[in-house]
């Protein structure tokens, strides 16, 4: 009796085996039969996607594989046409898939972008304006119309019953469906043709991420001189790609393919100076906007470099050019994780070339004073005879106005690879440290010495002679004694015109600043970068000597600032913390060399006296006035 049962279930199973096969021949038939109606077919498709979500859209062109089986039966000769047609046939249909996968992924990306935005700290200001007073709470409400930012970030997450569905969960929704469907078939063979169909969505995602990006470079910022464009601030670029990239990685719960192959290939042409369709990238906007907009503000003079805030700061009052917007840490972190080290390193470059500009200007200027310059190097111990020549030189403000902007560049270009030092040991510790060990302890030949300066200077590590610097100034020094004199010349040209900075009421040292208003402490930078690449370039001696030589004839002709009258000295105190300056950033000079020659009493009543001023003064500015 069991072996009966069994022998019963067994033939139930081969006739239902038979029956399904049956009805799939026939489905095949009938599949095969949709190559006489096109237009039907590509209807059929279309309300697939508009009204179906794509879901079942995969059908479509899993129909037009079956053109090449029952359509040939019994006309062979047609096979050279139904083919390729129907190759081009699914090409068409997984192409138009792939592509309504992008625009929906545009779509949703909007709403993670403001999302992202509801959390920067700016716009928290809006909600905290609204919540302290009930009165201030329709004016806050006003501004924050104006940036579609008022709701408290949350709120989107609140649902009144389950099934009720935002408009971003809508969104959501329609991108799984067309995911499913291209996730459906690992591959799809067409007339001796295999087709991948989750291979489809990577480039219109990769068009929809670069599209996103140039959306957010091309909107509008309200600056304040209407004449020059301003830029978004890094940071909140930044956040915008965030929001684009949580998106992304959406898609990759629904869709098996690499995202991260995604991310890599449209960020690295966004590290570079053009792309591929030859348009403007984050790394063009912003080294554009850096070296011709930022740095030309902050050297005529609206903005100053802070040494204790890591960022240049805005020297108007609240309606002008806020630098620190831009120079902060944080932004400037926030640059170096959008552009990474290529960018980074396109920007010091275009930095350099400004610098090299103005070293051509400064050469002239030692030029057309050579002849006094070397007289008074001759005669440096004598003061009464240097004052005579002194009194004929030409250019003196000049060649400091210079140094200062090409100090100002360093300072920038500085805080540029300081960032990405940090950067960089967040993101690659391992890598960096190795960077890092490898430059502290390595001694080899002077060759493997230099390429390793290029690697330690483009992880942002700081390198007594900077290798970029001196190599774009090799074309300036000529390695002769002729042009080693000129460069020694600038060092006395520079020591002698440091006294004419103390009759300026900008030469102020600004403790809370760490610095001076008109960046005059940036000249100690550009003294001391320039005079070790150029003095290794030329190779006549060593750039310790000639340092010590600037030394002795800077506090020479500084102590001679006591015996001026108060009206040629009055800044005298900030200009010996200037000299000061020049020690603590030099790795050639010393505080014990110093002292040799420039008492230290002298810079410790500096340093005394400037800041009992600043704290009279900020006295005065809070008394009462009656």
């Amino acid at each position: 009796l069991a072996c009966l049962i069994l022998a019963c279930l067994i033939l139930a199973c081969l006739i239902l085996a038979c029956l399904i096969l049956a009805l799939l021949d026939h489905s095949h038939q009938y599949a095969a039969g949709l190559w006489w109606y096109p237009l039907a077919l590509d209807q059929v498709f279309q309300d697939s996607l508009l009204h179906c979500d794509g879901r079942f859209s995969i059908a479509i062109p899993f129909s037009c594989g079956q053109f090449c089986g029952e359509n040939v039966r019994y006309c062979p000769e047609e096979l050279a046409y139904i083919g390729p047609t129907s190759v081009k046939l699914v090409n068409s249909f997984l192409e138009k898939i792939a592509d309504t996968l992008g625009q929906r992924v545009l779509n949703l990306s909007d709403d993670f972008i403001n999302l992202n935005a509801a959390l920067l700290p700016h716009n928290a200001l809006l909600l905290a304006d609204a919540k302290a007073s009930k009165k201030g709470k329709s004016e806050a409400k006003k501004k924050a119309k104006d940036t579609e930012l008022f709701d408290a970030p949350g709120l989107e997450s609140y649902r009144i019953r389950r099934e009720a569905l935002s408009k971003s969960d809508q969104k959501l929704y329609g991108i799984m469906d067309l995911c499913y469907s291209l996730n459906l078939l690992p591959t799809l063979e067409v007339w001796r043709h295999t087709f991948v169909p989750r291979e489809y969505a990577v480039q219109p995602l990769q068009d929809a991420f670069m599209v996103l990006i140039f959306a957010q470079l091309d909107i509008p910022v309200q600056g304040k001189d209407k004449d020059v464009p301003e830029v978004q601030r890094p940071s909140v670029l930044l956040n915008a790609i965030k929001g684009v990239l949580n998106t992304l990685r959406t898609i990759e719960n629904f869709l098996n393919i690499d995202i991260v192959r995604i991310f890599n290939a449209v960020l690295l042409q966004h590290a570079q100076d053009v792309e591929i369709n030859q348009k403007k990238t984050i790394c063009h906007v912003y080294s554009s906007w850096y070296n011709s907009v930022l740095l030309r503000r902050i050297c005529s003079g609206t903005g100053c470099f802070a040494t204790n805030r890591h960022c240049f700061v805005s020297r108007g009052q609240k309606d002008t050019f806020q630098a620190e917007m831009y120079t902060d840490p944080t932004e400037l972190k926030a640059l170096c994780e959008m552009v990474g080290a290529y960018g980074i390193r396109h920007i010091g470059d275009q930095c350099i070339d400004l610098i090299v500009s103005q070293v051509n200007e400064i050469k002239k200027l030692l030029i057309s004073n050579k002849d006094l310059l070397h007289n008074i190097r001759g005669n440096s111990d004598k003061i009464d005879v240097c004052s005579d020549y002194i009194r004929k030189l030409n250019g003196t403000d000049e060649l400091l106005q210079r140094l200062t902007i090409v100090g100002t560049i360093l300072n920038f270009r500085k805080l540029l690879f300081n960032a990405m030092k940090e950067v960089l040991g967040k993101r690659v510790p391992f890598v960096m440290n190795s960077v890092i060990d490898f430059k502290e302890h390595y001694s080899g030949s002077d060759i493997a010495l230099e390429q390793l300066d290029y690697l330690a200077i483009t992880a942002g590590l700081e390198c007594i002679v900077d290798p970029k610097l001196k190599s774009a100034l090799v074309v300036q020094c000529d390695v002769n004694q002729q042009d080693y004199l000129l460069w020694c010349l600038m060092l006395i040209f520079v020591a002698i015109g440091l006294p004419t900075l103390a009759s300026n009421e900008q030469s102020v040292y600004q403790p809370a600043l760490s610095g001076y208003e008109n960046n005059i402490h940036c000249i100690a930078t550009a003294v001391n970068q320039l005079s070790a690449a150029i003095f290794t370039i030329i190779g006549y001696c060593s750039v310790q000597e000639r340092m010590h030589e600037f030394l002795a004839v800077a506090t020479a002709h500084l102590l001679r600032l006591g015996q001026e009258n108060e009206k040629d000295a009055r800044q005298r105190d900030s200009i010996y913390i200037l000299l000061h300056r020049f020690v603590e950033e030099s790795p050639f000079l010393t505080m014990n060399l110093l002292e040799t020659c420039f008492p230290y009493i002298v810079l410790r009543n500096s340093y005394n006296t400037t800041y009992k001023l600043k704290k009279e003064k900020k006295r005065r500015e809070e008394e009462p006035t009656y």
